[in-house]
């Protein structure tokens, strides 16, 4: 009986015991701690997407219990931590990574780039005893603000707001990164830029435009493409664009070479962070070309026609053309050249059996530029000629002057026009005869020269010099030019040529009729004088006999026959007292 109540007791200890340890690890498994912490070590978003996915773990969880979420900047971090961002780091609290700026801490009126309307975000959680691991998800919104402003980040803190036996781990801060995809460019204002070669320094024209709006200073360097030939140089090459400006220039300077090269366009470029872009700059040319013929030349076989530049120098090709017509209306094939240098001189060559076909005698030439080419330009005075094909005519204005002192007789005439090509006078310098046009052969004088006046030296000017020109070119002489007659001055009466062409002017004999004239104005002047005598003997008879001078007295006045003065006096005197 003893051993059955013993038993009886030991087994209501033991089901005792066993209740007590059934509470004991209840009360422990109850008493467990639950895990929660950020699913991410680092998290990054673009700014254009609006918001950020955040997903808190939690482990073990048995209990209900709640958390927040709550968008911090770094000022405010460290104002409610009471620790510095590197600080927390230190501590653990913060997982070590960048710290990207954010600008708007330090601008008052700047904006946020996260939604900081959301001052926190809660999740109630509430135990599933079936997993062991529990997934929360919440966003953030960022707030684009279309901006230009380089990468930014907040923090965001998870704090437990109800529930016991919770532990955050790695840290309840984290680092949200912002990539900024806010787009700002630069363009070229135009999109060709159009200067004068002259133009000299330029500090606006070329400029640039900020598209889109930055908190970033931008560096934009210019560069131009252009050829072997330096016609731009660039005096500021880098401008610095600043988060204030939307614009700016570069600084340049167009060089003037003084050689015709035609218009130019070159090809520039911007660079910067964000990209390249090009336009093209327009350089018109400002110096002048001048071509035309110059010293043409004629044989009885050839006609050559040299183009010359009169002006101006080029370092491009020009090409031109030279185009002939005689006076039978024949056409002939075009003469093309080409001249490639500074200053060049190209012949074109013709030949005259064929110029005179159709028995014609005047051949005309013009010059044309083959395309077109700026600052180039046909001489407007040396863009054709006249050619004639026959012998010149007589030259014009033959004179001769006698300078006695020296002895000399200076001769000259009127040159024969350029288009008969002459290439030498014949003077001929003859003592009179006597007989009209027919000087003696023994005392005539030949003088060639592709002048057109002559000296003659150690003139016997007491004798009679007859002179006569004429010109000659490749097919012959011209005629003899009228005949000019130098007198000596004793019997020189009428000097001038035998028919018509003027004669010299002869210092010692005095010109006809000049006695004549003189005559005439010795007798005005006696007139004058006798017209002025007689003048002043009127006056002067007038004069005397107004006044009754000696030549002519004054009569006594007399009325009705009586002398007033005489009877006057011999009257007796009558007083007033009589008259009473």
């Amino acid at each position: 009986m003893y051993s059955r109540n013993v038993l009886s007791l030991n087994l209501l200890l033991g089901l005792r015991a066993v209740a007590i340890l059934h509470l004991l690890l209840s009360a422990a498994i109850g008493a467990g701690t639950t895990k929660i912490e950020f699913s991410e070590f680092d998290y990054a978003e673009s700014e254009s997407e609006g918001s950020i996915l955040l997903t808190i773990e939690a482990f073990d969880v048995i209990n209900n219990f709640s958390i927040k979420l709550t968008p911090l900047t770094y000022q405010q971090t460290e104002d409610k931590t009471g620790e510095t961002l590197d600080q927390l780091v230190a501590s653990g609290h913060l997982l070590p990574a960048d710290h990207p700026s954010n600008p708007a801490e330090n601008d008052p009126n700047g904006q946020q780039d996260f939604n900081s309307t959301a001052i926190h975000i809660e999740i109630n959680i509430i135990p599933d005893l079936t997993a062991g691991k529990q997934d929360y998800d919440r966003r953030i919104g960022i707030t684009d603000d279309m901006i230009q402003e380089g990468t930014e980040g907040f923090v965001v803190m998870l704090e437990v707001l109800e529930g016991s036996n919770v532990d955050i781990v790695d840290g309840y801060l984290r680092i949200i990164i912002i990539n900024d995809d806010d787009d700002v460019d630069f363009e070229f204002s135009e999109s060709t830029y159009t200067v004068s070669e002259g133009a000299g320094v330029q500090d606006n024209l070329i400029d640039v435009n900020k598209i889109g709006i930055t908190e970033l200073n931008y560096s934009v360097e210019l560069t131009v493409q252009q050829p072997q030939k330096v016609a731009i140089v660039i005096s500021t090459p880098i401008v610095t664009i600043t988060s204030s400006e939307q614009s700016g220039a570069f600084k340049v300077e167009v060089i003037d070479d003084d050689i015709v090269s035609g218009d130019m366009t070159f090809q520039i470029e911007i660079e910067s962070d964000v990209g390249k872009h090009s336009a093209a700059i327009a350089i018109k040319e400002n110096d002048e070309l001048l071509i035309g013929f110059q010293s043409l030349s004629l044989t009885r076989e050839t006609l050559t026609t040299p183009v010359a530049v009169i002006s101006g120098q080029t370092d491009s090709l020009v090409a031109y053309i030279v185009a002939l017509k005689n006076d039978k209306d024949k056409e002939f094939e075009n003469v093309s050249l080409l001249c490639g240098e500074p200053s060049c001189v190209i012949e074109a060559n013709f030949n005259v059996a064929e110029l005179k076909d159709g028995n014609a005698t005047v051949v005309h030439g013009t010059l044309g530029i083959i395309g077109s080419v700026a600052g180039l330009e046909v001489d407007p005075e040396r863009d054709s000629f006249t050619a004639i094909l026959e012998p010149p005519p007589a030259p014009e204005n033959l004179i001769g002057v006698a300078d006695h002192k020296s002895k000399h007789i200076n001769m000259s005439w009127s040159p024969v026009h350029a288009q008969h090509f002459v290439h030498q006078y014949e003077l001929l310098l003859a003592i009179d005869s006597g007989q009209e046009n027919q000087p003696e052969e023994k005392d005539q004088i030949t003088f060639l020269t592709n002048h057109t006046h002559l000296i003659y030296e150690n003139a016997d000017l007491d004798k009679t010099y007859v002179l006569k020109v004429r010109a000659e070119n490749v097919f012959g002489f011209s005629p003899y030019s009228e005949p000019y007659e130098l007198l000596p001055p004793t019997t020189q009466t009428t000097p001038g040529p035998v028919k018509t062409s003027p004669g010299p002017i002869n210092t010692r004999n005095p010109p006809p009729f000049l006695w004549l004239w003189v005559t005439l104005g010795v007798i005005f002047l006696l007139l004058l004088c006798c017209l002025c005598i007689i003048v002043c003997c009127f006056l002067w008879y007038n004069t005397e006999r107004e006044r009754g001078g000696k030549y002519f007295p004054r009569k006594k006045e007399r009325k009705y026959g009586l002398d007033f003065e005489k009877y006057r006096s011999n009257s007796p005197s009558i007083d007033d007292d009589d008259m009473l």
